[in-house]
């Protein structure tokens, strides 16, 4: 965003082109007619808005109306005989000295890096140009067309304030995050560690009723934990800072763990969690702790949208003998139209205060970064009312990553 100065150079550039052209004409023109480059390409010069500067060497000899405005001089007589290079800052002066000792080295148009100077009546200003090398009055000169780019300047600081201002704001989220984590973790550990502990004492005493309050808790606690959790990891991959950790992962343990993890949650809405393999060796080299948060978001997902009849995990491989892992669900299906946006961060297909379902909409989100690391392809079919099928396809390069 910031490292503009080439791009500008490019810009100044193409505008010079036309400049470089009229240099051609000047400096033919001034092998056989030297009054026509007096009166008819001076008057074009002059006219420029551009501040253009007729040097020799780094002397000042002649100067365009803009040119005048550019250093706020009354005319050419108060700056002629002058060198460009005294109006250059001294923290800029060997950069622009450099620039006119490269177009005599090489011979060749040279850009003018961006200076700094200061007017005659004292303002500082930056600019950027072209030198050339042409004919005047029958001399070698050196043309120079300038621009100020001062407000470009102004406005890129500016951006760069507020980029700093971002970054720090981000940082600081960051420090608050991780402190609130350990805040909201700390204390919900503890409070599930009692209501089980609690629930152990009483157990001849506990009945149906009350047994569920205590499910109604932990699950309620999981799912603030949870919660927590999607927002650091989202945090984390957004700045790049997630450093995953390649080795052997059996994908039939995950699943399986996975599925007693879920199985309350599914049984608690009398749908049915199911785990097919048909395939004996699942060994894959990935990292498992995203693979199996991508595995736990979609498990999740599925139960949470699906009402009645069942979740289903499938293992098996491809044709091309890769991994695949199936989750189908006969859940309320997703939108067409909201399938391009199902990635989005905070997205959910129903919002606001009506919305009928639980999470933070960073869960699939935080899946198409995880399944990025993991070089998995996600792809989706679904329709309303009917289920969704998510396919996880691992591809070769996965398991040659060590």
């Amino acid at each position: 965003m910031f490292n503009n100065n080439k791009v500008q150079s490019r810009k100044i550039c193409r505008i010079l082109n036309s400049f470089s052209r009229l240099n051609n004409i000047i400096q033919d023109c001034s092998n056989y007619k030297s009054n026509i480059y007096d009166v008819q390409y001076k008057n074009l010069i002059e006219i420029s808005p551009e501040p253009i500067f007729i040097l020799q060497r780094d002397k000042i000899i002649y100067m365009n109306n803009s040119a005048q405005n550019l250093l706020n001089a009354e005319n050419i007589e108060s700056v002629r005989g002058k060198s460009i290079i005294d109006f250059v800052e001294r923290e800029y002066k060997s950069k622009a000295v450099a620039s006119i000792r490269n177009l005599f080295n090489k011979n060749s148009d040279t850009i003018i890096e961006e200076v700094k100077i200061k007017k005659l009546t004292g303002e500082v200003c930056f600019v950027q140009g072209l030198a050339i090398e042409t004919i005047y009055n029958n001399n070698a000169a050196v043309l120079t067309m300038l621009r100020d780019i001062t407000d470009i300047k102004e406005k890129e600081n500016l951006l760069k304030e507020a980029k700093e201002e971002a970054e720090k704001a981000e940082e600081l989220k960051s420090q608050f995050l991780a402190q609130m984590s350990h805040e909201i973790r700390s204390p919900l550990n503890t409070i599930i560690t009692s209501v089980q502990m609690f629930k152990e004492e009483l157990m001849s005493e506990v009945n149906d009723e009350q047994n569920e309050y205590f499910k109604v808790i932990k699950s309620a606690s999981h799912r603030i934990i949870r919660t927590v959790d999607l927002i650091l990891t989202s945090s984390t991959l957004q700045k790049d800072l997630y450093q995953p950790i390649y080795q052997d992962v059996d994908l039939y343990l995950i699943i399986n763990e996975l599925i007693n993890e879920y199985r309350y949650l599914a049984h608690s809405k009398n749908i049915s969690l199911k785990f097919k393999c048909s395939t004996e060796n699942q060994v894959i080299t990935a990292d498992q702790y995203s693979v199996t948060q991508i595995l736990s978001n979609l498990i999740d997902n599925s139960i949470k949208y699906t009402h009645e009849g069942q979740v289903e995990i499938i293992l098996r491989k491809s044709h091309e003998q890769n991994f695949v892992i199936d989750i189908v669900d006969t859940g309320i299906g997703i939108s067409k139209n909201f399938l391009p946006k199902i990635f989005d961060e905070f997205s959910q297909e129903t919002t606001g205060y009506t919305r009928c379902f639980e999470g933070t909409g960073l869960g699939m989100s935080v899946v198409k970064k995880f399944a990025g690391l993991n070089n998995i392809e996600i792809k989706i079919s679904s329709k309303v009312g009917i289920g969704t099928k998510y396919s996880l396809h691992f591809t070769p390069y996965l398991n040659s990553r060590k």
